[in-house]
């Protein structure tokens, strides 16, 4: 199955075949999904605060979604990479002459050069990691996190406003 048909499969059971059909067919996936979201907070019976705090969220979402987007489509330069690699590559190669420089013992060059390369080196494969956050954060589950927020908002009655506490002066 293709990923529009996962993501078909996902979403059709809690906006419908109409508005999935808009979603795949849109350029830009989340700028639709926040004109759906904004069209059907206009047809909805809520008092004008809850739709203005939804309106509220739906465009912190809109915002969000485009950060994420402009991240997404920055390009990392490779040669940044590949010089930042060669760099700690040589730099780690002299560590061991710098510590029998200091006096060190043999044993001691030996776990000291191993102990600051392994630092090293994980900075480096984080800093690889971090260059592509969305290959690492685990999507799947903040949506389906959401999806079932949805769900669990959309079968359970919404409480009632608490009264305010009168206030007495005097």
């Amino acid at each position: 199955a293709t990923v529009d048909d996962k993501l078909a499969s996902e979403i059709e059971p809690l906006i419908g075949k109409e508005s999935t059909k808009e979603v795949l067919a849109a350029p830009h996936r989340p700028v639709e999904v926040c004109r759906l979201l904004t069209r059907c907070l206009a047809n909805e019976a809520l008092t004008p605060q809850i739709k203005a705090r939804v309106d509220e969220n739906v465009a912190f979402y809109s915002d969000f979604g485009g950060m994420c987007d402009r991240i997404q489509k920055t390009p990392m330069p490779l040669t940044y990479t590949r010089h930042t690699a060669r760099f700690l590559t040589t730099w780690l190669m002299f560590v061991p002459s710098a510590l029998l420089g200091a006096g060190l013992a043999p044993a001691a060059v030996i776990t000291g050069s191993i102990v600051i390369s392994a630092i090293f080196l994980g900075i480096d494969e984080l800093s690889a990691l971090l260059e592509e956050p969305f290959s690492v954060l685990p999507m799947d589950s903040y949506c389906n996190g959401l999806r079932d927020l949805h769900l669990y908002a959309e079968f359970k009655p919404a409480p009632e406003p608490e009264r305010a506490m009168p206030v007495y002066y005097g």
